[in-house]
């Protein structure tokens, strides 16, 4: 992650500080809703349930039939990738110790930034996870779980309609499945639980993860 005392930093942390906050009026609505959809906290499927759940979704909806064999398979990639993707994430979680907004909003006079204020009333839209920030698992998660979806349906022909346990009957539309990824990623800021870098980074690696994981497949059925 960039240094505590740098403009990146700095930069990000307000970006956080003004659409992540709890009553905040600069956050707009479908903001609110893109953080309350992918939130995926206590009583869901949680974020790597909710990829799941998408991806059920997107195979019963599927016009082409698809036997037990590559459904199984389709389910056991999706699943490696977001298992290795939660390892890789979780290392640089604790490898960076990075704190969440809340922390570094609260004791900002710590960080030796000029562009940063301390905050100490300031609160979160969601609840703020019990480990540290960088990477964002939900980028992640999703990232890897987009490349595994684009490679299963190829490039979407029209727009991806999408659900969640946390809003039922709300459908979020996507043209690609690393739009979706990126929303997922982005939605953690506008909860106020993540900084953008957290997401870019957990992005690129998800990616990454999945492309290994493809590689692997592939060489497994040659």
């Amino acid at each position: 992650p960039p240094a505590l005392d740098s403009e990146e930093y700095a930069q990000a942390l307000l970006e956080v500080y003004r659409l992540g906050e709890k009553s905040s009026p600069h956050r707009s609505p479908d903001q609110t809703e893109i953080a309350s959809f992918w939130a995926d906290g206590a009583g869901t499927a949680t974020p790597p349930g909710h990829l799941n759940l998408i991806l059920s979704q997107l195979i019963c909806a599927c016009q082409e039939f698809e036997n037990l064999s590559d459904v199984t398979r389709d389910f056991a990639l999706l699943n490696s990738a977001m298992a290795d993707a939660g390892i890789a994430a979780w290392d640089s979680k604790w490898q960076f110790d990075l704190w969440r907004p809340i922390t570094a909003i609260h004791r900002a006079t710590e960080d030796h930034n000029v562009k940063t204020a301390e905050d100490k009333n300031w609160l979160p839209l969601l609840t703020t996870p019990p480990f540290p920030a960088y990477v964002s698992g939900h980028a992640t998660f999703s990232a890897a779980a987009a490349v595994i979806m684009e490679s299963i349906f190829g490039v979407p022909q029209s727009p991806l309609s999408v659900e969640s346990e946390a809003l039922p009957g709300l459908t979020r539309r996507f043209d690609s499945f690393h739009a979706m990824a990126e929303e997922s990623a982005r939605s953690r800021i506008y909860g106020g639980i993540h900084y953008s870098f957290d997401g870019t980074a957990g992005i690129e690696l998800g990616r990454k993860i999945a492309g290994l994981h493809l590689n692997r497949a592939f060489k497994a059925r040659q």
